[in-house]
């Protein structure tokens, strides 16, 4: 889970105590007058602070999980123990996005006193959230993304492939594994330079992708390689998928300013294994026959 460094002066500006935790509770960030009053209840922030602020309020959860599905402010009043008396607090509860498209990863949450007229100060605590969630937006696509090419990196890819493998393996139509490697791919970069060998990658990338389906994950695997994991899906039929992309970028002509460039690409499929280090040997291993056999062919590994 990222942390937010970007929050870390935004927070700080606040005379308010404002914190930033998981959906789970855990506290992540947290500014200087958050640690000082969280002092005075005798808290430990290292404690699930959901739990904690539930016990004083049942329906604190409630508008914790309300923010844990939207970015809008959650709003209500609770009372906390302070000096062997309750005082009532005013909190405001915050959902931010880790990026565009998925769940909030984190709340915020802001206690302060009970008072009036406080309600603009945290609708620009919720403006300067806003730049906040468009730090993790880039912060998302540099630690996910392929700058290059726009595909997911290896490092995604191993954290959504990882994800429910064992259920996909012991399904009926578990799906496989798919490596590509651009052919002669050096000789682009020694004829027509770098720059040429860029956007030859970047469109090969455009073509994984057009030709994927919206749960698959196309991804830049390094250099020349790239990798498909075509979930839920049997081999007969990822291999209609599989040699279409073939076929297309065989066809295509890839143009770098007056010059045309003509690729192909070496596949290797593989049904999956009982572990997802294992099917990419086995993927690698048909890459590599493809490549041994000629090259611009698909070869699926044989169990």
């Amino acid at each position: 889970m990222p942390i937010i460094n970007s929050a870390d002066g935004i927070i700080e500006c606040f005379k308010e105590a404002i914190f930033i935790c998981t959906t789970a509770g855990e506290v992540v960030q947290s500014n200087s007058s958050a640690n000082s009053l969280f002092n005075t209840f005798q808290y430990d922030f290292s404690h699930n602070v959901v739990n904690w602020l539930t016990t004083h309020h049942q329906q604190f959860v409630e508008w914790f999980h309300i923010s844990t599905i939207q970015t809008g402010i959650v709003k209500g009043n609770i009372n906390l123990p302070v000096n062997n008396e309750f005082r009532r607090y005013t909190t405001h509860l915050c959902g931010i996005r880790e990026n565009a498209v998925t769940k909030p990863y984190a709340v915020l949450i802001r206690l302060e006193p009970k008072m009036r007229n406080m309600d603009f100060q945290f609708q620009d605590l919720k403006q300067h959230m806003q730049q906040v969630n468009q730090h993790l937006k880039v912060e998302y696509r540099h630690a996910h993304q392929d700058e290059l090419t726009g595909l997911y990196n290896r490092r995604h890819f191993y954290s959504v492939a990882s994800r429910g493998y064992n259920n996909l393996v012991n399904s009926t139509s578990a799906g496989c594994l798919v490596m590509l490697d651009i052919d002669n791919f050096k000789k682009i970069n020694d004829v027509h330079g770098h720059e040429a060998g860029d956007t030859v990658l970047a469109q090969v990338a455009a073509i994984l992708t057009n030709n994927s389906r919206n749960e698959d994950i196309p991804t830049r695997w390094g250099g020349e390689e790239f990798m498909l994991f075509l979930r839920n899906i049997n081999v007969t039929d990822a291999l209609i998928i599989i040699d279409r992309i073939r076929t297309s970028i065989a066809s295509n002509t890839f143009i770098y300013g007056s010059t045309d460039i003509y690729v192909t690409v070496s596949i290797g499929v593989c049904s999956l294994q009982q572990s997802l280090d294992e099917t990419i040997r086995c993927c690698d291993a048909a890459l590599y026959t493809a490549k041994r056999s000629g090259k611009n062919m698909v070869i699926v590994h044989q169990d």
